[in-house]
């Protein structure tokens, strides 16, 4: 008739086989608690799909989720500064310039990690320098991750040889070279870790288009097998790498209702992978932010991932401020947006059109001095 805890207490007791039975259950109960808490902590508002990511991803995330309910100051300024190390001219043409023109720095700083050329480890420490330098002095930093096709080596847009159920398959001869080439990203990954840097990570975008090798045309019948490539990616890079510092954003393109492309949903790899999801759009006139609802339904924070003048218009003469108002208008939960560059004959950065004083100076807008999540 002793109670439990007279029981454990009972020297008796402890030496029989019963008292192990009891502690063997009472671990396997904490670990079963401990593995339900950490796992409702991913579709929890203001914390990583990443259980142990780093105590500031948390904060970043709590900060953006609190943007919506505010008056003013709740939009998160962004520029896009090219790929890898080309920052290093970058900087200078579209936030430099951004700042001598309009006396503002923008809330955000962002490269792609690829896209122009496979970046060696050497190379992309040089851009992690500006990224880590901006971030100190309270800017934000994303990037995204644009790779060539790992079976024919050449750009993003070949589309020659894909298969992806080879890359997430150990046996086949692709797997090991695919991996690879996470481990060098990892390795310009750890380095802002190490800096203390939080990264909006953003791989493979614009997936439910059909221009990049990883998009829909890819495997049009069966897009369980992308999710898949980016359900590896994540566990790679979060439980093999240990990379805790990484915010991350599912990008798609604007759909549209368009044939070329498919809906965000298409290729979501789910909610346990997913920290914010984005659309990336360029229009002028009319500026519109299509499939917002449909972004919206997947219920996470939204983002204008990338943004500019339509591609036949990008002469310098879109105003700035369309896009803004397109926010206001019909998207008011967007929390942050990021101009794309400009490149030969294509003007895209906010410095490059007009009106990037009066975007950068309205209550809504955030720029580097006004981010406050610590």
């Amino acid at each position: 008739h002793k109670t439990f805890i007279d029981l454990i207490t009972d020297t008796k007791f402890r030496n029989m086989k019963i008292f192990k039975l009891f502690l063997a259950a009472g671990i396997l109960l904490f670990i079963q608690f401990e593995c339900k808490n950490k796992s409702d902590i991913k579709n929890t508002p203001g914390y990583s799909v990443n259980p142990n990511a780093i105590e500031d991803v948390n904060k970043v995330l709590k900060y953006l989720y609190s943007l919506p309910g505010k008056s003013e100051n709740r939009i998160i300024s962004g520029q896009n500064c090219c790929h890898g190390n080309e920052i290093t001219r970058c900087y200078g043409a579209y936030v430099e310039k951004l700042y001598d023109e309009t006396g503002s720095w923008p809330g955000m700083i962002g490269v792609d990690y690829e896209y122009t050329n496979r970046f060696t480890v050497e190379q992309l420490s040089e851009c992690n320098q500006f990224l880590i330098d901006y971030w100190n002095k309270g800017g934000l930093i994303t990037i995204n991750w644009a790779p060539h096709n790992p079976w024919t080596d050449n750009g993003t847009r070949d589309l020659n040889k894909v298969n992806l159920e080879e890359l997430y398959d150990p046996d086949s001869p692709v797997y090991a070279k695919w991996h690879a080439e996470w481990d060098r990203i990892a390795i310009g990954l750890e380095e802002l870790q190490k800096a203390g840097v939080v990264v909006l990570w953003r791989p493979m975008q614009e997936m439910n288009g059909g221009w990049f090798w990883w998009g829909w045309k890819s495997s049009p019948d069966n897009p369980e097998h992308f999710k898949k490539v980016y359900q590896d990616m994540y566990n790679y890079l979060t439980h093999k790498k240990k990379l805790n510092n990484l915010i991350w954003v599912y990008s798609v393109a604007a759909h549209c209702g368009k044939d070329y492309s498919r809906s965000p949903d298409f290729l979501y790899p789910g909610d346990s992978f997913v920290d914010i999801v984005g659309i990336n759009v360029y229009e002028s006139e009319g500026y519109h932010i299509c499939d917002y609802d449909a972004l919206k339904a997947l219920g996470k924070p939204m983002a204008l991932t990338e943004c500019g003048p339509d591609h036949s218009k990008m002469d310098g003469s879109f105003d700035n401020t369309l896009m803004l108002k397109a926010i206001k208008d019909h998207a008011r939960d967007i929390l942050y947006w990021t101009t794309w560059h400009d490149w030969p004959d294509h003007y895209v950065s906010m410095v490059s059109n007009l009106n990037a004083k009066e975007l950068l100076e309205d209550p809504w807008v955030i720029t580097r001095e006004e981010i406050d999540w610590r």
